[in-house]
């Protein structure tokens, strides 16, 4: 795992090579914290290479970075878990080896299969390759985008590198903001690929590829890997039930990350996918599995005590870390520093505090992201599929009025009057304002989408960034639960979950590997019948079953809470002072052309005791002006 950046040196644009460059310190400075234990730069030609190393397999100098193979080099971010097997197929091809490290056998296989090769990885990588020959530089992400790349092409560079921070110290980067990607944040906290909150600076798409000739100038770009090609691929073993299937492709998916020359730990929340890798891993190692988990001191967002049960009956080595209010109030300064992008998922700032104190044990650990996406997980894919079957034939009239009640009721109040009957619910206030908001919809996809936001549209409208939503792509075609997961594994996954456990991570140069993520599990998840992933009120039949097999019932039936924080106690409390600031910055609108006073009308509103707004899109908003405080104009 590592962090790399580079530039391609156009017309009269400026090149970047050797430590002792200002610039090239400058870049190598933004990307330490995730690859702290060795530094490499490389000139070839009219391309500069960075590379910041977290070494985890073969920490000899054979395996350093970026690396030179023939006339190609190499900068790449992530782990091949198959590297093994391919090398013994390369070999046999008579390709020879220097060291034991992936990067070499990636090197190869593209040199003797081309771009063919990508679709042979399995794993997680971000990479850029130069070839001197044909004078282009190929950039590719793995297929889920568990790694990220972003890239720049200016008059003068083309520019990549694994995080924005980074590549603002290329030269010729344009820091100007992409306001058609407001929109998207200010409705879900995240900006999903291909676009970033800068002008001309775009990500690449999970499973894509694009390629710079510096001959002609042109980029080409193209997808090795496709979600929706996945479905109807027939994944399954004809001799085992689908429960043998699931059990032998996830032991496969963790055996794999498992690979590693320092011990793997697990990132155990009490959830049903992080109980069943600590599970399924303590079953394919002979010590104790190491468990992490993180705790909070109100009740109703703390799942550490289930975490220590399920970790005591594992025979777990486990810690716990917790996360106060004065945690959350010491991280606010550095939120913008550690996602570099505007982020308004709250839950970061313990999965940060948890990736901070896991570091100080081990380089590696596996986490449970993923599960919820494939096994129907989410309490909006039953709430959609109960719209399609039966809420959707009721009238329009009717469920405009319910939306009314709640709206007049306020979620707010009656959320409290639920947590009085039901304490241990989490965000009773959250599920109604959602229902308040989709139960209207007009059709399945327009519930969906609303039941995906976190901000209604009065107040996109309010901040006059009211643009039209963007059609869910694969609406058209496939059942509809695989619908929701191919969703939300391109947008929600990508965009939001995959970017706070690379953050969070790699800021504490620590390497999260998500076996749920792997892609022969992915394509035998989307395949299986709806009854294995949600029937009725059971949501992740699959993984719950053969969780069974590992730990009593007791120890894994509970609301689900994740990483959730109290924030709108926090906000209304801790944060009122910045909050007002917020509202009086008046250059902060004008940035984001945001209209002339909205911003101090929807705080005003938020903190006034006779109305009621969602907490989401206030913070949206604050984490939006930290952004703007770090990063300025």
């Amino acid at each position: 795992m590592c962090r790399i950046a580079g530039v391609v040196k156009l017309n009269k644009g400026t090149a970047l090579a050797k430590e002792t460059d200002v610039q090239a310190c400058r870049i190598l400075d933004r990307m330490r914290h995730g690859g702290p234990d060795a530094d490499g730069t490389m000139q070839t030609g009219p391309v500069s290479f960075f590379h910041c190393r977290l070494a985890l397999l073969d920490a000899s100098p054979t395996g350093a970075q970026p690396m030179r193979r023939g006339n190609t080099v190499l900068s790449y971010n992530g782990e091949v878990y198959n590297y093994l097997e391919l090398k013994k197929e390369l070999t046999n091809a008579s390709e020879k080896f220097r060291g034991n490290s992936d990067t070499e056998v990636i090197l190869a296989a593209i040199g003797k299969w081309g771009k063919a090769a990508l679709n042979r990885f399995r794993g997680m990588f971000a990479l850029a390759l130069w070839n001197e020959s044909k004078k282009t530089l190929l950039l590719a992400r793995d297929p889920l985008g568990i790694k990220p790349l972003y890239y720049s092409h200016t008059e003068d560079h083309f520019l990549f590198a694994s995080e924005l921070k980074a590549l603002l110290e290329l030269p010729g980067h344009d820091a100007s903001i992409n306001h058609a990607a407001l929109p998207e944040y200010l409705r879900r906290g995240y900006i999903s690929a291909p676009n970033t909150i800068y002008q001309n600076t775009y990500k690449l798409e999970p499973g894509g590829w694009v390629e710079f000739s510096l001959q002609d100038g042109n980029v080409a770009k193209g997808a090795f890997y496709q979600l929706e090609d996945k479905v109807s691929q027939n994944s399954q073993r004809q001799s085992l039930t689908p429960k043998q299937n699931f059990k032998a492709c996830f032991e496969e998916s963790c055996q794999r990350r498992l690979l590693a020359d320092f011990p793997v730990g697990v990132l155990l929340s009490g959830g049903v996918d992080s109980s069943l890798i600590a599970a399924t891993v303590s079953g394919l190692t002979e010590e104790p599995v190491k468990t992490f988990t993180m705790g909070f001191d109100n009740p109703a967002f703390n799942e550490a005590p289930r975490a220590a049960a399920i970790a005591k009956h594992l025979k777990a080595d486990h810690t716990e870390f917790s996360c106060t209010a004065e945690d959350f109030l010491r991280l606010i300064p550095a939120y913008a520093e550690i996602y570099d992008e505007p982020f308004g998922d709250a839950s970061g700032i313990a999965t940060h505090l948890l990736a901070q104190g896991t570091s100080q044990e081990v380089k590696c650990c596996l986490g449970g992201d993923g599960g919820d996406e494939l096994f129907g997980g989410y309490a909006k894919y039953r709430a959609t599929l109960n719209f399609d079957r039966y809420a959707k034939s009721i009238s329009p009239n009717l469920r405009k009025l319910l939306a009314k009640a709640i709206r007049t009721g306020r979620p707010d109040r009656i959320g409290k009057m639920i947590r009085k009957v039901k304490p241990d619910l989490s965000n009773p206030e959250e599920k109604l304002y959602k229902l308040s908001e989709s139960i209207s919809a007009t059709s399945t996809e327009s519930f969906f989408q609303r039941a995906s936001d976190y901000s209604d549209e009065s107040i996109l409208y309010r901040l006059g960034v009211l643009t039209p939503k963007r059609p869910v792509k694969y609406w058209a075609s496939h059942e509809l639960l695989t619908k929701m997961a191919i969703e939300d594994l391109q947008n929600y996954m990508e965009g939001d979950l995959l970017v706070k456990v690379d953050r969070a991570s790699m800021n504490n140069g620590l390497e999260v590997r998500l076996p749920f993520l792997d892609t022969d599990l992915v394509a035998f998840a989307l395949n299986l019948e709806p009854k294995y992933r949600l029937s009725g009120r059971d949501t992740k039949v699959l993984p719950r079953q053969l969780l069974a097999e590992y730990l009593p019932q007791k120890l894994t039936r509970g609301p689900k809470k994740g990483f959730a924080i109290p924030l709108d106690q926090w906000l209304r409390t801790k944060l009122v002072e910045p909050l007002k600031d917020m509202a009086a910055d008046q250059t902060f609108s004008a940035r984001f052309r945001f209209r002339p006073g909205a911003v101090e009308g929807i705080v005003n509103d938020y903190l006034s005791p006779l109305t009621y707004i969602n907490v989401y899109p206030v913070w949206f908003l604050f984490v939006l002006h930290q952004w703007h405080i770090r990063w300025g104009e």
